[in-house]
């Protein structure tokens, strides 16, 4: 089983490392103050939040076995039969019209599966990892091809 990890942008980067700043100056401002109840909420609610923007960053991947694709993104997970899958679609942009997105990129690939399911991924090996899914599945339309 292959593994691609998702590529990175460097405005994702560039937001991943401001939140991160932020939460931690915020913690550390409410550090100087009186403390109570909601101190102790803040803190838990900034150290999930580092700790889930650090989980997302560090392990986001993509899979691909005989029958099918599997996606991880920090804790979230998913798989796809490969036989289900219509089309590919390069997408290149911030806004992206799906509703899972499991990518560190604004350059990656819509997948389309079964009737109506959609994702979006960032594979680094993108040409190898859609000549893995054709080799499984040759029915597969490829649309809007890099330029």
């Amino acid at each position: 089983m292959k593994i691609y990890k998702s590529s990175r942008s460097k405005r994702l980067n560039a937001v991943f490392i401001l939140t991160i700043i932020l939460l931690i100056a915020v913690t550390i401002t409410a550090l100087f103050r009186e403390i109570n109840n909601g101190f102790y909420v803040a803190i838990v609610i900034n150290f999930l939040t580092l700790l889930l923007l650090i989980h997302i960053a560090l392990k986001t991947e993509y899979k691909i076995n005989d029958s099918f694709m599997y996606w991880k993104s920090g804790p979230f997970k998913g798989k796809i039969d490969i036989k289900t899958i219509k089309k590919i679609e390069y997408h290149k942009g911030v806004f992206v019209p799906t509703t899972w997105k499991p990518a560190l990129s604004s350059v990656g690939l819509i997948i389309t599966y079964n009737a109506f399911d959609d994702i979006y991924i960032s594979p680094k090996e993108e040409e190898l990892f859609v000549k893995q899914l054709l080799d499984i599945n040759p029915n597969i339309i490829f649309k809007n091809k890099r330029i």
